[in-house]
């Protein structure tokens, strides 16, 4: 019998038993393969995706056209739970199922390995008939359009080798209720049209779709492996490096296995390269649901940086993968937009662009280094189970009255001149906020600040707007420069937006927004309220402060990234578009010397002849090392990927014209 050899290393020996099919007969059989195992997972599948899978273009159109097998790769003590299941009763109905257990192959945190494994064995039990056999790959947090599978099999049928497609990722918290609705009236089957389908993944997309999509730089993921261009409303156009496999018929019987099945299955059983690729999602379209909270430990502030993207894509990238990335793949729930062309020529430059700081050999797909320790880990752990041959991430400027303590902390009159003496110099060396000396621990703040307000200030003539609960040092700034400025709190403006868009739509030209950590919710529906209220070409300047980044009390990093899971797709709804993103990073050296000038001041203040004659030493030597800290602040805000946390993060957000 025919075996697979699932390798640990560069192996190269089959290289010449490989032989090529002179002429393939038709297809004579389906398999369709599941991997699925674990509580939540089976229970999603059986509930969600099973109900797609047996829409009328999907599992029962292969079963109408081939004799067809669904293969439910599990373990042993899930088997009476899905078989148990009325779900499952209705999946055995509709097609003849086969339970598969994999049990000598599942380890903790190797799930890649798994099913790569899990897969190839299932390919070769069927023996020499795996060459007349369509195997369909999927993936149990799948939800498929109807007609879906259907499309891929008719270009199986035609005489092809295989189907790659590429799938993208709804936020499971927000798509669920729209999906349980829709099931709930048809118990047997879900037949959603792909136009449907899109509208629903639009409205919910993930925080790591948007941290792909090129021109929406607000936020990136720093491990990529594709990326998404916003043509409207209604359409994306997705790059993939790494595309699924979705269906294979085997040209080889002898295949070698020498990295994850979608690096590896198309071009060790497919060698001919008579591969193609569903790049319409009227044709074909998967979306995948996924918790907001996954793969948030990747998502970093500001737009991707096609130089840092090549350097991730370097490490793990096969010649097979950097070829993907030049099929333009669209997702659309209309029409095709009729800018299509230009959104395709813009991908075309920035993919480019990448490839320019490609290395010159990209990776092998057999012998691949990931798998090489995947496999190590997964010996390590298995080998017990196994017999035979081996498997293989603010300082804002508060405001405190220290005049007002002054006469507490310093009971005499004396000590009270000393102290009023020393306040002054302090402003006249450190400046007030937010026009304050580029050596104050919070200049890289106002300055990042001022910047964004002065590119978006017209003219002095201006009408603005001021959200925030605290008083503001920028009001200074707009005052000078506005024949207009009316200051809200954020509920007062929530609360009275409908009566605004009436009495005032179209009236603003700036509109600043301050919120502090505890109020990052508000801010999408701030924006959302805001836009009509904005001219044409009025502009949306957000200030998110971080309290306690200087501190070391509050993790910022950790902070905007669950923010960022959590709300920022909802800008893509808001009605405005993202024009810069600026990170005021905290910084190890930055962060230090404001906890020492603040240690400083507060012995001051404290009294005692020699205290502020020492406090004045030591802070001049800290406002020193303060310039240096600030200087290396400025350059890294304007980094694509400013590393640990930020004391302020700047937005500035223009009306969306195009999409509004």
């Amino acid at each position: 019998m025919n075996r697979v050899a699932i390798l640990a290393r560069d192996d190269l020996s089959g290289l010449s038993s490989i032989t090529l099919q002179p002429q393939r007969s038709a297809l004579r059989a389906i398999k369709v393969l599941l991997p699925v195992w674990g509580d939540s997972y089976i229970r999603q599948f059986l509930e969600y995706g099973l109900a797609t899978l047996l829409a009328p273009g999907n599992l029962p159109a292969l079963v109408a056209a081939l004799p067809t097998e669904f293969v439910l790769l599990t373990r042993a003590e899930d088997e009476a739970i899905i078989r148990g299941n009325a779900a499952f009763e209705r999946l055995a109905a509709a097609c003849p199922t086969t339970i598969r257990s994999i049990d000598h192959l599942i380890t903790d945190g190797n799930y890649s390995t798994t099913i790569t494994i899990a897969f190839a064995e299932s390919v070769m039990a069927v023996g020499d008939a795996m060459l007349d056999t369509c195997f369909f790959f999927l993936v149990s947090d799948y939800i498929i359009a109807d007609g879906s599978l259907a499309n891929a099999l008719g270009r199986m049928q035609r005489g092809i080798s295989a189907v790659v497609v590429g799938n993208f990722q709804v936020a499971r918290e927000d798509a669920l209720p729209w999906l349980q609705e829709k099931i709930a009236g048809d118990e047997f089957s879900l037949a959603i049209s792909p136009r449907e389908l899109m509208r629903w993944a639009l409205a919910n997309l993930h925080p790591t779709t948007l941290a792909n999509t090129v021109n929406i730089p607000y936020c990136h993921n720093s491990h990529t492996n594709r990326l998404f261009w916003r043509i409207d409303r209604d359409a994306i156009q997705g790059r993939f490096y790494l595309m699924h496999m979705l269906c294979v018929r085997p040209e080889i019987p002898n295949f070698i296995i020498g990295s994850s099945c979608d690096y590896s299955f198309v071009p060790e059983m497919c060698p001919s390269g008579s591969v193609e690729a569903i790049t319409d999602s009227d044709e074909y379209l998967v979306v995948e649901m996924q918790p907001r909270a996954h793969e948030s430990a990747f998502l970093r502030l500001g737009p991707i940086d096609p130089r840092k993207t090549a350097e991730s894509l370097n490490e793990w990238t096969t010649r097979v993968h950097r070829d993907n990335a030049h099929y333009p793949i669209i997702f659309h729930a209309g029409d095709v937009p009729p800018h299509l062309a230009e959104s395709i020529e813009e991908a075309d430059l920035f993919v480019a662009r990448i490839a320019r700081h490609f290395a010159s050999r990209p990776m092998p797909y057999r012998g691949h280094p990931y798998w090489e320790g995947a496999m190590a880990a997964f010996n390590a752990t298995a080998k017990s189970k196994l017999s035979g041959d081996k498997w293989l991430y603010g300082a804002d400027s508060q405001k405190k009255s220290i005049r007002a303590r002054a006469g507490r902390l310093l009971g005499s009159r004396s000590k009270g001149v000393i102290l009023r003496w020393f306040l002054r110099a302090r402003y006249v060396i450190m400046g007030l906020p937010p026009y304050v000396r580029p050596w104050h621990p919070s200049w890289p703040d106002f300055y990042v600040m001022l910047e964004e307000v002065r590119a978006s200030c017209t003219g002095r003539d201006i009408r603005a707007l001021i959200i925030s609960n605290e008083p503001l040092p920028i009001s200074k700034v707009l005052a000078t420069n506005s024949v207009y400025l009316r200051s809200l709190g954020c509920s007062q403006f929530l609360s009275a937006a409908c009566q605004l868009h009436e009495s005032s739509r179209g009236t603003f030209d700036l509109c600043f927004i301050e919120l502090v950590d505890d109020e990052l919710t508000e801010l999408p529906k701030l924006v959302a309220a805001t836009v009509p209220l904005l001219t044409s070409s009025g502009r949306i300047v957000a200030s998110l402060p971080t309290r306690g980044a200087l501190t070391g009390t509050w993790d910022a990093a950790r902070g905007v990234r669950s923010y960022m899971s959590h709300y920022g797709t909802q800008f893509i709804q808001s009605g405005a578009v993202l024009m810069s993103i600026r990170p005021v990073p905290a910084g190890a050296l930055r962060s230090m010397v404001y906890r020492r000038l603040r240690d400083a001041s507060a012995r001051a203040r404290m009294g005692g002849v020699f205290r502020i004659p020492l406090a004045i030493v030591e802070g001049g030597f800290l406002l020193g090392l303060s310039l240096i800290a600030n200087l290396i602040t400025l350059r890294q805000s304007r980094s694509a990927d400013p590393r640990g946390g930020n004391s302020r993060v700047i937005m500035r957000l223009g009306v969306d014209v195009q999409n509004g």
